[in-house]
């Protein structure tokens, strides 16, 4: 969308699409994980272009849950599903 006398908007509200998919993409993870374990986790998903290139774009740390990186993403924090675990201890 552009404004008269002004560039084009950029919407920041986060994109529901990507808040969606995240926890699916993020199910198989033992955290604490790191950046490149987040891009592997969306390659083998088949995750879209747009949460991979936002993924990327994270910078190369330790990420300790889920809502960490939805945290890092700008996105509101998801209900994280039980499959998700945060140690390597079963719940």
């Amino acid at each position: 969308m552009r404004v008269p006398g002004r560039g084009p908007v950029v919407s920041r509200q986060p994109d529901h699409a990507t808040l969606t998919t995240l926890c699916p993409v993020l199910a198989g993870l033992r955290f604490p994980v790191r950046t490149w374990h987040l891009l592997v986790a969306a390659e083998d998903y088949g995750a879209s272009a747009e949460l991979r290139n936002r993924l990327r774009q994270l910078p190369d740390r330790p990420f300790t849950s889920v809502e960490d990186v939805a945290r890092a993403l700008g996105l509101p924090h998801p209900v994280v599903p039980s499959t998700i675990r945060t140690t390597g201890v079963p719940a």
